[in-house]
Order: structure tokens, then C-alpha cells, then sequence
């Protein structure tokens, strides 16, 4: 098949992958790879659509495209005071903020963190979500709402979910770290609410969505021109407006709220021909979680851009001779996860003359005192993985652009979360550059991609403001 020719010839220029020669040489010969041409963005923009479309259609696809039920967006004229539970890593986040009096603003905001204690982390055990309504309860007392008013609450919960509401998620795994069998297949919004009536609080949760929409709304609220959110960081992912009408997947007696619904794209999941895939990203598809799946993810992310560049050392010092005698190569260099995407971005943004963060990174792999040679290598391989990830990102980007049918003179906004964009300068200018290959520079320049600072606890709390106050609002 094309693929497997494609992967064939992938791996053939791999192999012939010569080191004896200086960096400028590295770029020459594997700048097809990892330096990806605008043609093959192109491609992949192409396959993208396709995938989109057919996703929405309800057709075999690689992205899930799921309605999110996010009918109603903040208007920016949401007042009062909300709150919102951010559950989906490590900590635990805790918002409460009081919006108005003017358009898109807010008097007042304060976020709270608890680290999310080890039993909690075996669901079965039934205390999660008791330790999430024990921050709430604290927020509560430290803010409390208005007199006699209905505490409303906005959950951005990061885990996979089924949605048939706004206010409806349905557990389907538990990731990150948690593990048991509890609550899956039920209802969560439900659930935490029994759990504060068990107290005796009675509490208003509104909408229940996951940190890529959540990244959307929050800088929806304050800029109306924001039609896209997406993530990069540990993963990616990305959610954008559709018209209701396009999404066929819908039960057809739905009647929205407005014309449009945010869909939940899961783009992490793409694999198309197109994508410039090489022997390493294959082992590390192998050695994942969940292999065969998530195969954009495992080209762009955070969590697998160090381990790229890990395995292309290694290979180089077995086959190569970058760092002598393969057969004592350091232990270090051949375990996996021994770098991570921190080091990439330190060894691609460092201007020393001595490339120390190069030399910092081989070091933590376990080569000791690393020459001039192999600090470029290293350098050059951490410039080439991430470049791959920022190229590959903009064109995903462009694609879902393309789909909306964006009128190209016209502002548009991508709000932005996640350490690989907000921390690594060098990316953004990559990424940047990018968008300008493929739209031109008069239309890359009306692509405004702004960071959405706490954006999925800030989303959830102006969904929730914009739900309930669509939900009391006087019918005609």
C-alpha cells in the first residue's frame, strides 16, 4: 500500500542516516522528514478535511468529532459570581470569580489548587469526588454567593466522557494515573451533585465540558472573534464552532440553542498517509499506551517530542558511532522517558557558544563530557523534532480553517493552552512562520493565536455563567 511505501522509504533514509559529516550535513538529509515541505503540509491538510468531514457525517473516520452540547457561547455580559472545579491531572483547581460590571470583564478572581491525594486516585474507593466537594465547600466559605442564591458551577472534566447535554457526561475511562472501576457509566454531573446533597448543600452545575473547549470559551468571553481553541501541550487536541446543521451524529429532532455547537475534534487521533512518520515514531507508537492510536499526538506533543529525539541519539550511537563503541553505550540513553520535552526546547532555544543545554541533556542520558560533535547533533535533532510538531500543528490548524471556509480578510482568534505553545517561545516563531507558508502573510496576519491563561477553569466558570443565565432567562 502507499503507507507501507511510504514508511519503507521513511526508514531506507533513516538508515543512511550519516553522521561522519558536520550539522549542516544532518539538516541536508533528513530535513524531508522532520523539516516538512509545504506540498506534503498541504497533504495533510487535505487528509485532515476529509477526516473532519467525514467525522461530522458520522462515516468511518480518525477523529471522533463529538458534539459537545455547547449550544450557547458568553456574551460577555454574564454578571455575578460563579464558580468552577478543574479535575483532570495531579491538583485539583478551584475557581471562583465575580464577572461584570462591564462587557467582558471581571471584578474579582481568585483560583485555589490542592494536590489530589493518593487514594483518591483509586476510584473505587469512592473519595474523589467527596475531595472535590471539600474544595468546593472551602471556596464556598471563603466566597460565598449572593444571599440566597444557587451556588452555579461550571465542571471541566478531563477524562473521556459520552455527552448527550450540556449537563450530562458519562464516564468512560479513567486516564492519568486513576484507575478502578468508580463512577464509570455513570453520570458525573449527577453524581457530585448527590454527593452535595448527601451535605445538605444544593448546588447548580450547568455544563460539564473538557479543557480544549474549556480553553475556547475562556477567551471567548472577552474576545468575540475567538472560534477555535486548541492544546499543546503534554497532548493536543483541538475544538472549534460548527453549524448545527453539519453535524450529523446529532439526534435529528435536536433543537439547538443557536446555530452553531462547539464540536470536540480529538485531532490527536489523525494518521493519514501524509504524515511524515519515521522508525522512531513507530517504536514509540509501539512502546505507548494505547498503540495504533493517537498518532498526530504522538508526532506533536510534549509528551513523546523528547523520547523522538531520545530514540534517534540512541539509534545514532548504535549505528553511527556517534558516541564510540555501541556496544558501551550509556544505560540511560537506552531507557525510555530518560528526556523529555523540556530539554528539547532548552537545547533548540540555546545561542552558547558551548551549546551547555545540549551538553546538559546528553549528560542526563549518561554520556560523559560530550564533545563539540555531539552537542550539535543532539541540538540539531531537538531543532528538527520540534520543528516537525510546529509545522504539523499549523497545518492541522489551517485544515480546520479551511473546513469553516474562513474568509481570509477577516479577523479570526485561536485561543492557546498548553506548555509546549505558552513555554517554548521558539515554537510559536516556528508555528508562525509556518501559517505564513501556507495562507501567505496578508492572511497569516489576521490568524491571531492568543494564549488563554487558566483557560479550562476560567472556560467552565463563564460556560456555566452563560447556561444558567440562558436557563432563567424570561420566555416570550
Amino acid at each position: 500500500s502507499l503507507l507501507m511505501l511510504r514508511s519503507w522509504v521513511a526508514r531506507m533514509r533513516l538508515a543512511s542516516f550519516d553522521l561522519s559529516s558536520p550539522s549542516p550535513s544532518l539538516h541536508a538529509q533528513y530535513q524531508d522528514l522532520f523539516d516538512v515541505s509545504t506540498q506534503r503540509l498541504r497533504d495533510v491538510q487535505r487528509d485532515l478535511i476529509l477526516q473532519v468531514e467525514a467525522g461530522l457525517r458520522g462515516d468511518k473516520s480518525g477523529l471522533l468529532m463529538l458534539p459537545t452540547f455547547v449550544d450557547i457561547l458568553p456574551t460577555g455580559d454574564e454578571q455575578g459570581d460563579y464558580y468552577a472545579i478543574d479535575l483532570g491531572g495531579t491538583n485539583l483547581r478551584v475557581l471562583h470569580t465575580r464577572l461584570g460590571p462591564g462587557k467582558g470583564e471581571g471584578e474579582e478572581q481568585d483560583i485555589r489548587e490542592w494536590p489530589i491525594p493518593k487514594e483518591c486516585f483509586n476510584t473505587d474507593s469512592g473519595k474523589l469526588l467527596e475531595f472535590v466537594a471539600d474544595c468546593v465547600e472551602e471556596m464556598l466559605v471563603e466566597h460565598p454567593p449572593a444571599s440566597g442564591a444557587l451556588p452555579v458551577l461550571g465542571f471541566c472534566f478531563s477524562f473521556g466522557f459520552n455527552q448527550t447535554a450540556l449537563n450530562n457526561g458519562v464516564l468512560v475511562r479513567w486516564t492519568k494515573g486513576f484507575y478502578g472501576k468508580g463512577l464509570i457509566g455513570e453520570d458525573i454531573v449527577g453524581a457530585l451533585q448527590c454527593v452535595f446533597r448527601a451535605r445538605g448543600r444544593a448546588v447548580e452545575i450547568p455544563a460539564i465540558l473538557n479543557d480544549t473547549v474549556a480553553t475556547l470559551i475562556a477567551l471567548r468571553y472577552a474576545e468575540p472573534a475567538t472560534q477555535l481553541g486548541i492544546i499543546l501541550g503534554t497532548g493536543t487536541n483541538a475544538a472549534y464552532q460548527e453549524r448545527i446543521d453539519r453535524i450529523k451524529t446529532l439526534d435529528p429532532g435536536f433543537k439547538g440553542r443557536s446555530e452553531h455547537m462547539v464540536v470536540n475534534t480529538e485531532w490527536g487521533d489523525f494518521f493519514a498517509a501524509s504524515l511524515p512518520v519515521c522508525e522512531e515514531d513507530d517504536w514509540v507508537d509501539a512502546a505507548s499506551v494505547n498503540p495504533g492510536r493517537g498518532r498526530l499526538e504522538k508526532l506533536v506533543s510534549g509528551l513523546y517530542m523528547g523520547e523522538i529525539v531520545r530514540r534517534a541519539l540512541a539509534r545514532l550511537g548504535q549505528h553511527a558511532g556517534l558516541f564510540g563503541r555501541a556496544a558501551a553505550l550509556p544505560a540511560a540513553l537506552l531507557t525510555p522517558g530518560s528526556l523529555g520535552s523540556a530539554a528539547v526546547a532548552a537545547m533548540d532555544e540555546d545561542k552558547s557558544a558551548d551549546l551547555a543545554a545540549a551538553g546538559a541533556a546528553l549528560a542526563t542520558l549518561g554520556v560523559a563530557r560530550p564533545t563539540r560533535r555531539q552537542r550539535r547533533v543532539a541540538r540539531a535533532l531537538a531543532r528538527l523534532a520540534a520543528l516537525r510538531s510546529a509545522r504539523l500543528s499549523a497545518a492541522a490548524l489551517c485544515a480546520l480553517l479551511r473546513h469553516l471556509g474562513w474568509d481570509e480578510r477577516s479577523r479570526v482568534v485561536a485561543a492557546m493552552d498548553g506548555s509546549v505553545f505558552c513555554r517554548y517561545a521558539g515554537y510559536r516563531a516556528m508555528m508562525r512562520d509556518t501559517l505564513e507558508r501556507l495562507l501567505g502573510r496578508e492572511a497569516a496576519a489576521a490568524l491571531e493565536l492568543r494564549e488563554a491563561r487558566d483557560g479550562s477553569v476560567r472556560g467552565a466558570a463563564y460556560l456555566a455563567a452563560a447556561a444558567s443565565r440562558y436557563d432563567h432567562a424570561p420566555r416570550a
